[in-house]
C-alpha cells in the first residue's frame, strides 16, 4: 500500500499505514528439528520424527529408506531398495538421486510391464 500524505500547517508529512496482518492459520504438527547426532536428545527426537513420518507415508514405505548418521547429520543412503546398487562414483553428488530414479525406472519398472 503506498504511503498516505497529509497536509500539516506549512509542510507535508508522510504517514505510512501498517500492512494488513494475515490471519493465523491452523497448521498440522511439524516434526522437530534434529539436534547434532552426538547430543543426548538425538535418539529421542529421531524416534519422535520417525513416528511423525509413519503417519505421512504409505504403510509399506518404511523398508524403502533407512536413515543413518553422516557425521553430525542425518541422511538417507542412495541405494536401490530392490538390487542394492549404488550410483557410480563419476556421477556428481547432486545428481545421484536422479540417477537412482532413472535406474529404478530402467531396470526394475520395465521388467514388470
Amino acid at each position: 500500500m503506498p504511503p498516505i500524505a497529509q497536509r500539516s500547517s506549512a509542510s507535508m508529512k508522510v504517514i505510512t499505514m501498517p500492512a494488513n496482518t494475515p490471519k493465523m492459520e491452523l497448521l498440522p504438527p511439524q516434526p522437530s528439528k534434529l539436534p547434532l547426532a552426538g547430543s543426548k536428545n538425538f535418539a529421542r527426537i529421531l524416534r519422535q520424527n520417525m513416528t511423525y513420518l509413519q503417519g505421512c507415508l504409505p504403510p509399506d514405505s518404511q523398508s524403502l529408506y533407512t536413515p543413518r548418521r553422516y557425521g553430525n547429520h542425518l541422511g538417507v543412503p542412495c541405494v536401490c531398495a530392490i538390487c542394492e546398487q549404488r550410483p557410480p562414483h563419476y556421477i556428481k553428488p547432486w545428481n545421484r538421486w536422479r540417477w537412482m530414479n532413472f535406474h529404478q525406472l530402467a531396470a526394475h519398472r520395465r521388467s514388470k510391464i
